[in-house]
């Protein structure tokens, strides 16, 4: 489901045990249970000490940010170093994950992060297709049963043998982190049943018919149940005491907000991984993380930005990746308050309703908006506008639903139509160091709408902050994005346009907390469709009706543009996955 911030998750399970128990099932028992993944509010999650110790590059740290207060075109006229590609790669990313927790974070720095430390169920390629992973083969016994057979020879960091009672207490634990929402609790609640038949068997059983299962399950980390049991809290996670998995990299060290370090793990028992050690530098603004680059002293970094492609382009020392991209981004509205407490008359009173509620307001605000000249402006080109949940060439996708066209007149008309012909004032929330150049984007989606008479004021929040307050549903109106993992709509119609639902984990990132009795019909029988064609028609239904009813307003489709040294190679994908397993030294032949 999605990155996301790309974002997925799911799991529900169905007995007479009370909701909320922390405690997973003793070992030969069945994983039958019901969760809840309502709370109150996702607790500020504390700064981790070290672990370890820091490799080389990381000591010369005056170094580095003298190097990066050079503008990206001093640096280019000097050029890049020679140095011969290190063992060691360092990755210079807008931003790293906030969390350790494998199982506490649907954004796309936590999928990073953990797909180089954890292996999921199954691997899924660049399309969301499922392959071979921990889980090397699946059949479905019947519409509501999956058969797993789990690879024998895989071990855990610590040594211990990976057995089919680990991935049973995997997806128990999406629903039972402490002291969260469960974001991951959307692909938990998939599975009613997890019946560990042997070492190397497990059974899951759904409530409801669940055709594209594998791929849910291929966002879902695996962790170790004798580890798990021991340190259940987020901060062991943190802290590196629970951090142990079955992937290519172990756990070095963490700073919070500054870098995660990472070492190989030699007895990985997939292909080995190319470098000895990896670094997630944490390098927010975007001309800092290329003039690190152009200094040598990164080797990869991901979000370029467009003002600097054409130079980096014809930079010998230096290759462009470039990908379609199926990262969303679209504005959510408060159709669920009465009385927004950010919208207010122009007078500054507060509203006596929710212009939100009503359809040709969300319709008119969509009409304001030159998604065009919103790239061209804010995005300096990188992205393409949408109109729906994702671009063509994934399922689900409606082929004639096309982006809104610019009509300022027709808006105003739609305002006036609903009763507020002067407009009204409400404050349009965005993000700093979380979605491309996101600041830039609200800033002049205010000016658009202004020229409408809807007053936007714009305020612009930390990503931590801002993350948590969207979970809290804090804001009326504001951007957010979604990335897509399991190459089609589903999982962006569960999290975002299902109405919130924490017995069954859908609509859990659905921030305007938009709900419509036909949407979940809808996508209720999408979701139960085997035939991949019937299926695709249906979730193009589910999509075609929320986007007419404008229960999220698309603005456009990202586009993934990484950086490297010219002896590197990457494989850009569409998910927009920034992973050391994806790069590798020029002369392997990647």
């Amino acid at each position: 489901m999605p990155q996301a911030d790309r974002r997925d998750s799911a799991e529900h399970f169905n007995s007479n045990m009370p909701q909320g128990q922390s405690k997973p099932p003793a070992h030969g028992e069945k994983y039958v249970r019901k969760c809840s993944t309502a709370r109150d509010h996702q607790p500020d999650i504390p700064a981790a000490p070290h672990i370890g110790h820091s490799r080389h590059h990381l000591k010369e740290v005056s170094m580095r940010k003298l190097s990066w207060l050079l503008t990206p075109f001093m640096v280019l006229a000097l050029g890049m170093g020679g140095t011969a590609l290190a063992r060691d790669f360092v990755i210079g990313v807008e931003s790293i994950a906030e969390t350790l927790d494998p199982h506490d974070s649907m954004a796309g720095q936590g999928f990073d992060y953990r797909g180089h430390v954890y292996d999921s169920i199954v691997w899924l390629d660049g399309t969301g297709n499922p392959q071979p992973g921990l889980v090397t083969e699946w059949k479905a016994v019947d519409p509501n049963t999956w058969e797993l057979t789990v690879r024998p020879d895989v071990k855990f960091h610590n040594g211990s043998p990976l057995t089919a009672d680990d991935i049973a207490f995997s997806l128990w634990r999406t629903c039972n982190v402490p002291g969260t929402d469960n974001p991951m609790a959307i692909v938990g609640n998939l599975v009613s049943e997890r019946i560990v038949v042997s070492p190397t068997k497990l059974i899951l059983k759904t409530a409801a018919p669940q055709p594209i299962l594998m791929r849910y399950l291929g966002i879902v980390p695996v962790v170790s149940r004798a580890v798990g049991e021991k340190h259940m809290q987020v901060n062991d996670y943190n802290t590196g005491v629970a951090s142990i998995g079955t992937g290519p990299y172990k756990l070095k060290e963490f700073v919070t907000g500054q870098r995660i370090v990472l070492e190989r793990n030699d007895d990985y028992w997939g292909k080995k991984p190319a470098w000895e050690t990896v670094t997630l530098l944490n390098i927010e603004k975007p001309e800092s993380r290329v003039s690190a680059l152009l200094a040598g002293d990164v080797d990869l970094i991901n979000n370029v930005p467009a003002e600097q492609l054409a130079s980096l382009d014809n930079n010998s020392d230096v290759r462009v990746w470039r990908a379609k991209s199926s990262l969303f981004r679209f504005l959510i509205m408060d159709q669920f308050t009465d009385s927004p407490s950010d919208m207010t008359d122009n007078d500054g009173k507060p509203m006596t309703r929710n212009p939100f509620k009503d359809q040709r307001v969300r319709r008119a605000i969509s009409l304001a908006i030159n998604r065009e000249a919103l790239i061209e402006t804010a995005l300096e080109g990188l992205g393409i506008p949408a109109g729906q949940l994702l671009d063509e060439g994934f399922s689900g996708v409606d082929p004639t639903l096309k982006p809104d066209a610019y009509d300022p007149k027709e808006a105003r008309r739609l305002l006036a139509e609903a009763g507020y012909p002067d407009g009204f004032r409400v404050v349009l929330h965005g993000s700093s160091g979380h979605y491309y150049n996101a600041p830039q984007v609200v800033e002049t989606i205010g000016q658009m709408l202004a020229r409408v008479g809807i007053k936007t004021s714009i305020e612009i929040h930390p990503r931590a902050e801002y993350s948590r307050a969207g979970r809290r549903f804090e804001y009326s109106f504001a951007l957010f994005g979604w990335g897509v993992y399991v190459g089609e709509t589903s999982e962006t119609i569960m999290a975002l346009l299902m109405t919130n639902d924490p017995e069954t984990g859908t609509g859990f990132a659905n921030r305007g907390r938009y709900s419509n009795p036909a949407v979940d019909q809808a996508a209720r029988e999408a979701l139960a469709e085997f035939d991949p064609v019937k299926r695709d028609k249906l979730l193009a239904r589910t999509v075609r009706i929320a986007m007419e009813d404008y229960g999220v307003m698309p603005l456009y489709f990202g586009m993934g543009v990484w950086a490297s040294r010219a002896d590197v190679n990457f494989d850009a994908r569409a998910d927009s996955r920034t992973l050391a397993i994806l790069a590798a030294p020029a002369d392997a032949g990647r």
